[in-house]
């Protein structure tokens, strides 16, 4: 390794000259002395594709010219593209907590689809896209205060108003939710998936307009008040306004009870707190 790093070295002053060699070689001996540490000699490239990744032999351009220019180890195109995705998803089930529920099915699922990687039915890029969409559900999932783990229709419909575009990537994790844990959820027909996401960006635009243009008067509080139930909440837009049978207000925002229940709101700078309840 002494006499590798010393043909480096004399490789590097030939390329980049003596001022800039002597100025960076320094940065190149720790992969040296961690190829020594774990080899005693530099392997081929597939062992140090799994050592330091694509990402960290890039980081080492020129050691990998030299390696390669000297005949050690041949870069594998095919090799660092399968790395990179490992690695990407790896980044994606690291989006959730190691330890969580929602981890734990993370990972199942995606042992389901290394299964079908193995058995030669998709592709590593694929598993990668169909992982996607499943951590974000899961993610979103996990930020709310559900009783429960286990993604549910509601979930799943609010997800793809937002993502419609992930509909198709996200097919696969509703049938392996059916399948494997009896999950009640099924894919919203496409339509019903763009009519929801269509109402969702109208309610967001009326509640933008309202919170510019709104005068504080009763009949704009009473329209913040169903658009905003119907943006944050879920709720019929044509909700009997007697229902209504109280509107607490506190600081940021306002709790609505309906049929028993309580809805908190945000509300807009017009809002004043000193006005009566509705």
């Amino acid at each position: 390794m002494a006499e590798h790093f010393t043909a480096f070295g004399q490789w590097l002053l030939a390329e980049v000259g003596g001022n800039k060699s002597a100025l960076t070689i320094h940065r190149y001996l720790p992969f040296f002395i961690e190829i020594e540490q774990q080899w005693g000699d530099i392997p081929e490239y597939a062992p140090l594709l799994g050592r330091f990744g694509a990402a960290g032999l890039r980081r080492m351009l020129l050691p990998m010219r030299w390696i390669e220019s000297v005949g050690l180890a041949t870069p594998d195109e095919e090799a660092k593209a399968e790395d990179s995705e490992r690695r990407r998803i790896a980044a994606i089930q690291d989006k959730l907590a190691p330890r969580s529920n929602e981890r734990k099915l993370l990972d199942s699922y995606l042992q389901m689809l290394l299964g079908r990687l193995a058995a030669g039915k998709t592709t590593l890029v694929s598993v990668r896209l169909a992982l996607t969409p499943a951590a974000e559900l899961l993610s979103g999932f996990a930020e709310g205060d559900q009783g429960c783990w286990l993604p549910g229709q509601e979930q799943l419909n609010a997800y793809l108003a937002k993502k419609p575009g992930q509909r198709a990537a996200i097919s696969g994790f509703v049938r392996y939710l059916r399948e494997v844990h009896s999950a009640e959820v099924s894919l919203p027909s496409a339509n019903q998936t763009e009519a929801k996401r269509l109402r969702r960006k109208n309610l967001e635009a009326e509640l933008l307009a309202l919170m510019r243009y709104g005068d504080g008067s009763e009949p704009i509080r009473r329209q913040w008040i169903s658009a905003a139930l119907a943006y944050f909440h879920g709720l019929d837009r044509n909700i009997d306004k007697k229902a209504l049978v109280g509107v607490a207000q506190f600081h940021g925002g306002v709790v609505i009870t309906w049929h028993g229940q309580a809805f908190w709101l945000p509300v807009p700078a017009w809002w004043v707190l000193k006005c009566p309840p509705l």
